[in-house]
């Protein structure tokens, strides 16, 4: 018994040592440019931008609309998450971060680190605003817990904190032209925890939120947002920090082969670059007639393209109407037909109206005579003389 107990534990410990590792700690994820490019390319363009380099700008957005603002904020897993409304879904706000260009407004700069939110939060008491990270911040693999992050005034978008979870921002939303006044008067706090190498939301603590609401805050799946949490990539990488945009030389099109300017969807770089140029195969060398047999088949498979390069051949030097069944090639080159030289004097030899008329009982006379002397009529019996002598 005791030998059984003894193997059992045995097998027991090799097993839990042969185990692979816990795939959150192992998995990194690596979203390359070309995923961006191609899933945004339908709902904007890609411009670049001489702070930023490579980015993404959105089209046909309402007036005064900015990022952070079409959409609502739930409680999850993972902190606070953020559930877009916007068209192009939320994977501009889960990865990289937004910032404001002068000549193009808002643009979206790529990232590859994923995160329930890229923004640093202001916490007044009665209003709660946030607003986008900057794209020069970078985090480590233990998170930021450093000073707060200080952003552009119109880049915050402030609600009633009674109204903070649940609501959609923009019908509760702050009138922005109060914006500085609430900024000066807030508290900033700027805080991205890192736990099982998956980055999780700082904030307003749930328990101040559901004091002043007077409600408890439920937790909610993270599939409401649409997204799924990714761990940090570059696991094996000796970096002491992480960027949350991705460098430069990772956003140019010409880097990845399934971005191009050219094509704003994946199937048509297929169509435009990854199909060669057809090319030219005789149709009897692939398909016969219906009815014919396997024997025949075989035969023609076997000696198909001297048939097919004679044809062509014959008429590259002779035009069509100078064409003579190939029985007589040589006569046509070398000897000319005589035949059709020769019939055409004995047709004008002799004119076309006597050929037609009957032969004459007598010859005819000369056309001077003919005139002159008119034929010699037959005595009849008028002209001689009668029974009576007359």
């Amino acid at each position: 018994m005791k030998r059984l107990v003894l193997i059992s534990a045995i097998l027991l410990t090799a097993m839990t040592l042969l185990s692979p590792a816990p795939a959150a700690a192992n998995v990194s994820v690596n979203i390359g440019f070309s995923f961006f490019f191609n899933e945004l390319a339908p709902y904007g363009e890609w411009v670049r931008v001489s702070d930023y380099g490579e980015v993404w700008r959105p089209r046909q957005v309402a007036v005064g609309w900015q990022p952070y603002l079409n959409g609502r904020w739930c409680y999850t897993d993972y902190g606070w998450t953020w559930v877009s409304f916007d068209p192009w879904g939320g994977d501009p706000y889960h990865y990289g971060t937004w910032a404001f260009a002068s000549d193009w407004g808002w643009v979206w700069v790529p990232g590859d680190i994923w995160a329930p939110a890229w923004v640093t939060w202001c916490d007044t008491g009665s209003y709660i605003g946030w607003a986008p990270v900057p794209p020069n911040v970078s985090i480590s693999y233990a998170g930021y817990s450093g000073p707060a992050i200080v952003a552009s005034t119109r880049s915050y978008v402030f609600v009633p904190t009674t109204s903070f979870v649940g609501a959609d921002v923009r019908t509760v939303r702050v009138d922005p032209e109060r914006n500085a006044t609430l900024v000066t008067g807030g508290r900033r706090i700027t805080s991205f925890a890192v736990t099982d190498h998956v980055v999780r939301t700082g904030g307003p603590p749930v328990s101040r939120i559901q004091k002043v609401m007077g409600a408890p805050v439920r937790k909610v799946n993270l599939s409401v947002a649409k997204t799924s949490a990714a761990p940090i990539g570059k696991m094996a990488g000796a970096a002491k920090s992480l960027p949350v945009v991705m460098p430069r030389s990772e956003r140019v099109p010409g880097k990845s082969p399934a971005v191009s300017r050219a094509a704003t969807r994946p199937e048509a770089a297929v169509r435009g670059h990854s199909r060669p140029e057809a090319k030219a195969e005789p149709p009897v060398r692939h398909k016969g007639p219906p009815h014919e047999t396997k024997s025949q088949a075989q035969a023609r498979r076997e000696q198909p393209l001297q048939v097919a390069k004679a044809q062509p051949q014959v008429q590259r030097e002779q035009p069509a109407h100078e064409m003579k069944p190939q029985s007589q090639p040589p006569a046509r080159h070398e000897q000319p037909p005589q035949v059709a030289k020769a019939q055409p004097p004995a047709r004008h030899e002799q004119p076309p109206q006597e050929m037609k008329s009957p032969p004459a009982a007598h010859p005819p006379a000369p056309q001077g005579e003919s005139k002159a002397q008119p034929p010699p009529k037959k005595p009849d019996k008028h002209e001689g003389p009668d029974k009576n002598g007359r």
